[in-house]
């Protein structure tokens, strides 16, 4: 008995559900169709598709309240009244569906008809939690599943936690649709035509249909359920062209998908051709958002050498950007070599399918339930108006007084204006308005917009820092100390603040003081430190951060100071960090300079990343912090140069030692230096220590020799040995040296590390779990 469990909290609506269990092969003893909110049986398109009223399946009437009938409107005149979209069931309670089924896999697949409104409620207001119970707790959506390839890694990719997949796309490349009928298997998918998915203006061209192809499909490799004939009997390719005019173009599918998750590209090839006959005589790249995914991909070769032989090839690739939209493009490439017979590629199939997050999350945010405190309150209906006499003069007295109170807060507000317009004009000036690359008004001041920046007063810096009072010092840098404070801003809103004053002797001066407010005024990221303001008058330089009362992971590192048992964030308990609580302070700050390199449409080179730059909030969250010495690096653009020169700055012992020989900054510098910082995290010991033996003096080569001979084990830090599963231990080293390796050609990127990282703290899990030590397996933001 399977049961279907939809679990909500006040009014959930669902959509329309169809529960369709199949077997995937021949099979059809298990299928069922149900049409939720339909008050009949009815069939189309050679199916059956039965009512949930007081079905078998679902025993409405003993939960009358718990559901109703939807009526649907602003429907697709293409699916108007066919099965599943002709009804709907809305939901305001945890319901269950339950199936008698045979042992044995099955699929659950739920129907949703976005495009039309219920009972007047758009489907942006519904959404569900879905459990399901095979009786023993067997029940998984999808486990230990492997992937090819993870894009831009060289690793391999598996899924080793229940993951759902909801369909995204699911095309038939160069065929017309492929209704659910014609499906194989028994799946009941339908495949349509990728015409209007392709990007740019090149689309290749389709086999010619009165050439003769081999149209015997031979599934020796995948199952005939992997997908049917239809979709292997066309392809799109590259066309009778020239080579050189192939080799300068290439076919792209774009596709518009959700923020913020991981996506499964499954990429359907057969070589049909009946002209290729030898391997490597069609090879070509995969490209996943412009990044290699695969090259020399030859599916004459993948199919043993046969031709008409399908096979597949899986990638994954995170998609993670600022909006809640983003684009994923897919991309085939021929490549160049001179011993291909054919300059082109083939592409038969395609699928993308969403992953669901590590909570089972396959949407967005909630919506703000009725009842819930962060919903804004309604304001009250007005009483009905009086009538009498007495009510109109007290009416009119009230009117006359209020617009006299009325006048006299225009007059407040204009004089309030013309001080903020006199502030923000001032602060204004202070910010570059050219050669920073950044936007700048046309009258020569900062565009950046006035609410992500606060321009502070030398007397509010003063009051929140008790006259610079070394009482309230939390920290000392390059720049200068650091103090803890209070201060106000919107008006009356009092936060805890970190304030940094520039030391007059100090290197850093106004230039790191200016790039650092440009930078952070124009970077929003979780795990970046957010720049609250600043002041600039009578020779003070100040910035304000938000406060991290956490510190420095440099300080957890070395045991100055840790808070994890403590509930008073002021009071420090001396206990190192856990192994599993660095790996993710690790993924985080990696994301954060992976947000630098990718997120912004420019490169961003931090270029002074060390374990005192990344700071933790109360909640153990790691921000990058410090952008003084920042600097835009080269343009995204293809064929523009890869590197900026420029003088060498940066902390002694995480300097890149190529950027350091050739004075060319690349992103691959602040790899270098997270390299450093992951070995520092997993020894606890400083970047450079001057007291020890000459060959332990450094620790990225130190460390990058003893993982090269073996014996990294030995400089792991004694608070954590004994936690560090011995496969995560290798995978981070693994990760660790490639970061520090000596060109940085042979780094990988920071997307990369954050692959590695979170597959590093998935072999973390995974060898907890099997000691059955209970661990959770979400990284949260």
């Amino acid at each position: 008995m399977l049961n279907l469990l939809q679990s909500f909290s006040y009014i959930i609506s669902l959509i329309t559900l169809t529960a369709l269990l199949i077997t995937p092969s021949s099979c059809k003893t298990n299928n069922y169709l149900i049409n939720c909110g339909s008050p009949t049986t009815t069939s189309a398109d050679n199916k059956t598709w039965y009512t949930d009223e007081d079905s078998t399946f679902a025993p409405l009437t003993a939960n009358k309240d718990a559901t109703k009938v939807a009526h649907v409107t602003n429907e697709d005149p293409s699916y108007s009244g066919k099965p599943p979209c002709s009804g709907a069931r809305i939901f305001h309670s945890p319901f269950t569906y339950s199936f008698p089924i045979s042992p044995g896999p099955k699929i659950v697949r739920l129907y949703f008809y976005t495009s039309a409104t219920y009972d007047n409620t758009s489907v942006d207001n519904f959404f569900l939690t879905l459990k399901a119970d095979g009786g023993n707790g067997s029940f998984t959506l999808l486990g230990c599943f492997p992937a090819k390839t993870n894009v831009g890694s060289q690793l391999p990719f598996s899924i080793l936690r229940p993951t759902a997949l909801e369909t995204v796309r699911r095309l038939n490349v160069g065929g017309s649709d492929v209704i659910s009928e014609m499906d194989s298997g028994g799946m009941s998918r339908t495949w349509y035509n990728d015409a209007n998915y392709i990007g740019g203006n090149f689309k290749g061209a389709i086999p010619n249909p009165n050439r003769t192809l081999i149209t015997d499909i031979s599934y020796t490799i995948v199952p005939k359920y992997t997908a049917p004939n239809l979709v292997y009997w066309t392809a799109r390719i590259m066309g009778p062209y020239n080579n050189s005019f192939k080799l300068k173009n290439n076919i792209t599918w774009a596709f518009s998908v959700d923020s913020g998750f991981d996506y499964l590209i499954r990429l359907h090839f057969c070589e049909i051709d009946p002209s290729v006959t030898n391997r490597r005589q069609r090879e070509f790249e995969v490209l996943v958002n412009n990044e290699q995914a695969d090259n020399e991909v030859d599916p004459f070769h993948l199919g043993n050498s046969l031709r008409s032989t399908p096979v597949c090839k899986d990638y994954v690739t995170s998609i993670y950007e600022g909006s809640s939209k983003a684009s994923l493009s897919i991309t085939l490439r021929p490549d160049t070599g001179s011993y291909l017979t054919y300059h082109d590629v083939i592409l038969n199939g395609l699928e993308i399918f969403k992953m669901s997050q590590p909570n089972g999350n396959l949407a967005g945010p909630n919506p703000v339930l009725p009842g819930d405190p962060n919903r804004p309150n309604k304001p009250n209906s007005l009483p009905p108006r009086g009538g009498t006499n007495s009510n109109h003069l007290i009416e009119i007295l009230v009117g006359v007084l209020g617009s006299v109170v009325f006048i006299a807060l225009v007059i407040a507000s204009a004089f309030c204006w013309l001080l903020r317009e006199s502030s923000q004009n001032y602060c204004k000036r202070l910010l570059p308005s050219n050669g920073s690359g950044f936007s700048s008004t046309s009258s020569g001041g900062s565009s950046l917009p006035s609410h992500l920046c606060h321009c502070f007063t030398l007397q509010q810096i003063m009051v929140a820092t008790n006259n610079f009072d070394d009482h309230f010092v939390i920290g000392v840098g390059g720049f200068g100390k650091v103090y803890k404070g209070s201060i106000t801003i919107n008006g009356g809103t009092e936060i805890m603040v970190a304030i940094k004053r520039l030391n007059p002797s100090s290197k850093q001066g106004a230039l790191e003081f200016h790039t650092e407010i440009v930078m952070l005024t124009t970077l929003r990221h979780v795990h970046l430190v957010s720049l609250i303001g600043f002041c600039d008058e009578n020779g003070e330089m100040v910035l304000v951060y938000d406060y991290m009362p956490l510190g420095t992971l440099q300080d957890h590192l070395y045991h100055k100071y840790s808070f994890r048992h403590s509930d008073k964030m002021d009071t420090p308990i001396y206990a190192p960090m856990s192994w599993k609580q660095r790996l993710l302070t690790c993924i985080r700050a990696a994301r954060g300079l992976h947000y630098l390199h990718t997120g912004t449409g420019r490169v961003i080179i931090h270029r002074d990343v060390k374990s005192t730059n990344i700071l933790l909030d109360k909640n153990w969250i790691a921000k990058v912090s410090d952008f003084g010495i920042s600097k835009v690096g080269p343009s995204m653009k293809e064929g523009a140069p890869t590197y900026v020169s420029t003088i060498v700055k940066g902390s002694i012992g995480y300097l890149d030692p190529e950027y350091i020989r050739l004075k060319q900054l690349t992103e691959k510098s602040d790899v270098y230096s997270f390299g450093v910082v992951l070995f520092e995290v997993l020894c606890a010991r400083p970047a450079m220590m001057p007291l020890l033996p000459n060959e332990q003096v450094n620790l990225a080569r130190y460390a990058k020799r003893c993982y090269e001979e073996g014996t990294l084990h030995e400089i792991v830090d004694p608070n954590v040995r004994d936690e560090i599963a011995p496969v995560c231990l290798r995978k981070f080293g693994e990760i660790a040296e490639m970061c520090v390796r000596d060109q940085g050609s042979k780094r990988p990127s920071m997307e990369e590390v954050v692959w590695y990282l979170e597959f590093a703290l998935k072999l973390q899990e995974t060898d907890e779990n099997n000691n059955e030590i209970t661990t959770s397996s979400i990284i949260p933001n």
